[in-house]
């Protein structure tokens, strides 16, 4: 009687020991995953620059809102001198509002806005610090131009939201900083420790959100003017 043939018993290996580039690559894979992973959660596809941000939506809808746009200037405490204008930006948005400092005529940043613009709305695309300039800005807050005594970001959402009511704009929106590519792809020093990053955005977000008013909806912290 012939023998029924058995199956091959499959020889276990011990796992492969991975080099270093091995485990990098491990490690960025793991990352995309879970990247992946939040933002399929989310529901919010991340864009570098998305098209409210882009100059086609200045052309169209921002006009009113850039043209003209009024020069201030404000006087700090230890006869530090501010400036809030428009300025020439890039990742998020070309466009952006700034409050600088003035020192021997130059204008240095301390803290921008980043504009986009909609039919009915202005959009902040994000809002950035320089590192550095705590020091000034302190200043700037102790200004007696600055009587509710408003941090920089606080100081120029307001700016925004007067220029947009007075244009006929009938809200302002802050991007979440959960939309943004720079939250999940952090660069330089905010690459060593990413966590830390990201909860420092959501906390700045939160913050001048919340004292200035607004309520989120989606992708958005939306204010009506």
């Amino acid at each position: 009687m012939a023998k029924k043939p058995t199956a091959s018993k499959k020889r276990k290996y011990p796992p492969k020991k991975l080099g270093l580039i091995g485990s990098l690559v491990k490690g960025v894979q793991r990352k995309v995953r879970r990247t992946r992973g939040r933002r399929a959660l989310s529901g919010i596809n991340i864009e570098k620059m998305y098209n409210t941000g882009r100059r086609s939506a200045m052309e169209k809808f921002g006009k009113a809102f850039t043209k003209g746009f009024p020069e201030r200037k404000f006087k700090g405490t230890n006869d530090a001198n501010f400036v809030v204008d428009l300025t020439r930006s890039s990742y998020e948005s070309h466009l952006a509002i700034s409050l600088m400092t003035s020192v021997e005529g130059a204008k240095l940043p301390t803290t921008q806005a980043k504009l986009g613009f909609e039919e009915n709305a202005v959009v902040i695309e994000a809002m950035q610090g320089n590192k550095g300039m705590k020091a000034e800005l302190d200043r700037f807050r102790q200004s007696k131009d600055n009587p509710q005594r408003m941090p920089g970001p606080n100081f120029l959402v307001a700016v925004i939201e007067a220029r947009a009511k007075e244009k006929g704009f009938k809200q302002v929106k802050i991007r979440v900083p959960e939309s943004l590519h720079y939250y999940h792809h952090p660069v330089g020093e905010a690459a060593l420790n990413p966590k830390e990053h990201r909860l420092r955005m959501e906390a700045l977000y939160g913050r001048v959100a919340k004292a200035m008013g607004y309520r989120k909806k989606g992708m958005f912290f939306v204010k009506t003017l």
